[in-house]
């Protein structure tokens, strides 16, 4: 039964993403095993064309996934609509970028790679994640993730990696 739910998740964000139609939306790949509490999942997503990926048709994602598409929409995926606008909050575009345009041209430079994202830990409107991108600046590195519900879209509001600084 474990392995099933990681079907249904994919399924369900594939439904979702298909009935948006724009061409700069991403394929999402999503596969990995899930755990069976109803708090917590752990998801390996690769956003392969760009990031975004709100659902305009069929059924919406479960919250856990919506979150995974969140994190990997801004740290590994190349729209820089969602990673700057639909899936960040203002809060994290600043503290990260300075302001929007800094965003944009920030995910404009990056390519598109895969985020383990893991650990999904949902409380009301608010949640964390554990995030491992498998390119770019924190490649490698684990990052902790925290989400705000805004509406019906969770957003990144910060994003603390465990790297040392300094060269």
């Amino acid at each position: 039964m474990p392995r099933a739910l990681p079907l249904a998740a994919a399924a369900l964000l594939a439904l979702a993403i298909s009935g948006c139609g724009e061409k700069s939306e991403p394929e999402v790949d999503t596969s990995a095993a899930a755990t069976t509490d109803a708090t917590t999942a752990t998801t390996s997503t690769t956003a392969t064309s760009g990031g975004g990926g709100g659902g305009g048709g069929g059924q919406q994602a479960d919250p856990e996934q919506q979150v995974n598409v969140a994190v990997v929409a801004v740290l590994g995926g190349r729209d820089p609509a969602a990673a700057c606008s639909e899936f960040a909050t203002a809060t994290y575009v600043k503290k990260s970028y300075g302001n929007e345009q800094g965003c944009r041209a920030a995910v404009n430079k990056r390519g598109t790679f895969s985020v383990d994202v893991s650990q999904v830990k949902i409380q009301g409107k608010q949640a964390t994640a554990k995030a491992k991108p498998a390119a770019g600046p924190n490649k490698g590195e684990t990052i902790s993730v925290d989400l705000v519900e805004a509406g019906a879209t969770w957003k990144v509001d910060k994003a603390l990696s465990n790297a040392p600084a300094g060269p």
